[in-house]
């Protein structure tokens, strides 16, 4: 639920809610509560001490909870109940003793499992990442720093970003209205659905190194959804000997039915992906079947790695090593066959309208402006290159590619 303004309206709602479920259901045995907050939570007392973007301070809700429903109420920090949840419950940790779950809403906290346990630090959580300081004179925090995490990357970020921006006009209607104190983050999400280009810069979703088997019919709909058209996949190989010799099970056949449907939903999707050649028992043959997949596959970008073995690894045991002089000659293959497919893929942008987000200004003339198309990730990938143009850093704008070099586009502004 939508959490409310004033810790008396929470209470009011939690009650009401409760004492409907109870109403709805009187033959079942109810137990207690279990509320997670944006916040700092006593563990001895039970006391919600402070959540700097509710501007809460020493609340007692147990208590209060606790009267009005009699039932028994445990507080705890909403990371902590997301960690909480994902490792006892989750459909991918299962033996998994080791967990980092990142809670993104109004604030960002992070709740970590190390050994099977709930790390607690001095004040009950494993730290305050949301507040970790990335620009010394960035905008103020609700925690009284300046340039936090959270202030860039949190759902109220978003919102700041737009009622900031400079226009709020799409398609003839002036949203200005919604650009005051009443504006939402669900607000920001429909007016990036209605393609408004200001809502869209900070919404950039983008999620890398998707484990293949872990890509179900209901993260790639979230995907289609509320992400960039973009999966960073490391498939790894497409032999199915080496892919089982590395304990990973699958095979080129299975990788190009996943990708089939990833694109059967995202149908403008750029597919990154890392390879290995040189792994323990790899042959002629199983290489062979690599470049045969990478030709088909319709990868965007894709990084080649050969096999380094490390210090007590499984896989640092494994007889029939490759020499590295092979594992490197295979690797060149390689490379040279993902630039060739990869080129493939960038082809189809010449001549497209597309939209960049600048990330290196220009004031136009002799200058370029710099910047990322939704199927570029930063910093892994290529880059998009706007001689000429005049534009501010951190804004969205139309261009038209006219070229590709390698990872990288040339386009004009439109």
């Amino acid at each position: 639920m939508p959490t409310p303004v004033t810790p008396a309206e929470f209470v009011e709602q939690i009650t009401r809610r409760i004492c409907a479920q109870m109403k709805e259901h009187p033959h079942m045995a109810y137990e207690g509560i279990g509320v997670s907050l944006p916040g700092r939570v006593d563990l001895s007392s039970q006391k919600f001490v402070f959540a700097p973007n509710l501007v809460w301070h020493d609340e007692e809700l147990k208590e209060r909870l606790e009267q009005a429903t009699g039932l028994t109420v445990e507080l705890e920090n909403e990371a902590n109940a997301c960690a909480l949840s994902e490792f006892w419950f989750g459909q991918h940790t299962d033996g998994a003793r080791n967990l980092i779950a990142v809670a993104v809403s109004e604030g960002i906290g992070v709740g970590m499992i190390l050994n099977g346990q709930l790390v607690r630090g001095p004040s009950g959580l494993a730290g305050e990442f949301g507040h970790v300081t990335l620009a010394e004179n960035g905008p103020k925090c609700g925690c009284g720093n300046q340039g936090c995490w959270e202030v860039f990357a949190s759902n109220s970020a978003a919102v700041r970003y737009y009622r900031e921006s400079k226009s709020a006009v799409h398609n003839g209607r002036n949203h200005s209205a919604k650009r005051n104190g009443d504006t939402t983050f669900e607000d920001v999400l429909e007016f990036a659905e209605q393609g408004d280009l200001k809502a869209l810069e900070p919404l950039w979703v983008r999620l890398l190194y998707l484990q293949p088997d872990g890509v179900s019919e209901a993260l790639l709909g979230a995907l289609a959804r509320f992400a960039v058209p973009y999966v960073d996949i490391p498939l790894q190989h497409a032999s199915g000997a080496v892919l089982r010799a590395m304990g990973r099970g699958s095979d080129g056949a299975r990788s190009l039915e996943l990708l089939s449907r990833v694109r059967a939903v995202l149908p403008e999707v750029a597919v990154r992906s890392t390879f290995i050649t040189g792994f323990p028992g790899e042959r002629e043959r199983d290489v062979d079947e690599l470049l045969a997949f990478v030709d088909e596959a319709g990868l965007a970008v894709a990084g080649v790695f050969v096999f380094d073995p490390q210090d007590g690894t499984r896989a640092a045991r494994l007889p029939r090593r490759v020499p590295p002089q092979i594992a490197e000659e295979r690797a060149s293959r390689l490379s040279a066959a993902i630039g060739a497919a990869a080129a493939r893929y960038w082809d189809r942008y010449v001549g497209r309208e597309v939209e960049v987000l600048i990330e290196r200004g220009s004031r136009g003339g002799g200058g370029e402006a710099v910047g990322r198309i939704a199927q570029q990730a930063p910093d892994v990938d290529g880059v998009t290159i706007l001689p000429g143009a005049r534009a501010q850093r951190g804004s969205v704008v139309k261009a038209v590619v006219e070229s590709h070099a390698g990872y990288d586009l040339t386009a004009r502004r439109s």
